[in-house]
C-alpha cells in the first residue's frame, strides 16, 4: 500500500474522529440481551454484559442443552475450551431451634456460585450432529457479494491457516484461543446512516482478519489485556480494515463508521489522537502481512 494512500485514510478518520458522531452497528443480532437458550430467560448484570461482550446470544449449560438432545462439540479437547463462566445468585438460609423445639428457616442473605455456559454455535445435535437451529426467517439478505474481495478473504483465511465460522447466533468476533473468526450471516447485515450494508459487511469481516494478524502465530501483538491494550487493539483493527476497504475498492475513501468506531474506543485512551498515529503504524504492518498472503497464494498457483 502506498504512503501517501495509508496518510490519504489517515488523516480522514482523524477529521472524522474531530467532527464527531455516534457508532452504528453494521449488522443486528438474532436477539438483544443474551438468553438462554433452554428456559428462554434473558441474562441479567453482569453475566448480561460479560457474555454480550464475548458475543454470545444463545447459551444453556451443557445439562441443559442434555435435555433438548444437544452436546458441546469438542467438548473434553484441551484445545478447545467453549465453556464460558458465568455466576449464579441464589438465597441462603438456615435453620434455627426456637424456644418451643421447632426449627424455622431463617434468610442468611445473597450467595453466588459459578456455573459454565456453551454457546447456540459449539453444541451439535446427539442423533445426527447437525447445529443447533437457528431461525432467520423476515431477515433480507441486502449485500452483494464480490467474487474479487470474497477471493481475497479465502485466500487470507488458506494461507495464514485462520479459521472462519458463519453463524446467525455468535455476532462478530476473532478469538485467539481457536485462532477463528466468527461471522454473521450476510443476511444480518443492514445499511446505516453512512454505509450500505455490503460495506459493513466487507468491513466488519476485514475488521476481525486485522485483529488475527495479532496471534501470536503471525504478528504476536495480543498481549496487552487491560483497558488499554484492549482499546489500542480496536484501534489497530478498525484502521487495517479502513485501509483495506480502499485497497480493495470497498469504499473510495474512510467511512464515517469507520471514525466513529475508532472514536468511541478513544475515550478509553483518554481522547488522545496520537494514539490513531501509533495504531496506523501497527495496521499498516498487519495490512502489509494480509497482503503478502495474496502474493504468496499467486506463488503456490503458479507451482
Amino acid at each position: 500500500m502506498k504512503a501517501e494512500l495509508k496518510r490519504k485514510v489517515v488523516d480522514q478518520l482523524i477529521e472524522i474522529v474531530e467532527e464527531g458522531g455516534s457508532f452504528q452497528a453494521g449488522f443486528s443480532s438474532l436477539a438483544g440481551l443474551p438468553t438462554n437458550a433452554v428456559t428462554g430467560n434473558k441474562y441479567t448484570g453482569f453475566n448480561a454484559f460479560w457474555l454480550s461482550m464475548l458475543g454470545c446470544t444463545k447459551v444453556a449449560t451443557m445439562k441443559q442443552w442434555a435435555t433438548i438432545g444437544y452436546t458441546c462439540e469438542g467438548l473434553g479437547r484441551k484445545d478447545r475450551n467453549v465453556g464460558i463462566p458465568i455466576t449464579l445468585g441464589f438465597s441462603a438460609y438456615d435453620k434455627e431451634e426456637r424456644p418451643d423445639g421447632t426449627t424455622a428457616k431463617v434468610y442468611k442473605g445473597k450467595r453466588f456460585s459459578s456455573a459454565t455456559v456453551y454457546r447456540a454455535e459449539d453444541v451439535k445435535s446427539f442423533e445426527d450432529g447437525s447445529p443447533y437451529p437457528m431461525d432467520t426467517e423476515g431477515m433480507v439478505d441486502e449485500t452483494v457479494s464480490d467474487a474479487e474481495i470474497e477471493a481475497f478473504i479465502a485466500n487470507y483465511y488458506r494461507v495464514s491457516g485462520v479459521k472462519v465460522t458463519r453463524n446467525a447466533t455468535g455476532g462478530a468476533y476473532y478469538r485467539p484461543s481457536t485462532d477463528t473468526v466468527n461471522m454473521p450471516l450476510p443476511e444480518q447485515f443492514n445499511s446505516t446512516d453512512t454505509s450500505t450494508a455490503t460495506e459493513n459487511m466487507y468491513s466488519t469481516e476485514l475488521h476481525e482478519i486485522g485483529h488475527s494478524t495479532g496471534h501470536k502465530s503471525r504478528l504476536n501483538r495480543l498481549t496487552l489485556t487491560n483497558t488499554k491494550g484492549y482499546a489500542f487493539e480496536e484501534l489497530i483493527a478498525e484502521i487495517t480494515a479502513a485501509l483495506l476497504c480502499v485497497e480493495l475498492g470497498i469504499t473510495s475513501e474512510a467511512r464515517d463508521d469507520h471514525g466513529h468506531y475508532i472514536a468511541s474506543w478513544l475515550m478509553a485512551l483518554g481522547n488522545d489522537v496520537d494514539y490513531v498515529f501509533k495504531a496506523a503504524a501497527e495496521a499498516q504492518k498487519a495490512v502489509d502481512f494480509i497482503l503478502a498472503t495474496q502474493t504468496q497464494s499467486e506463488t503456490e498457483e503458479a507451482a
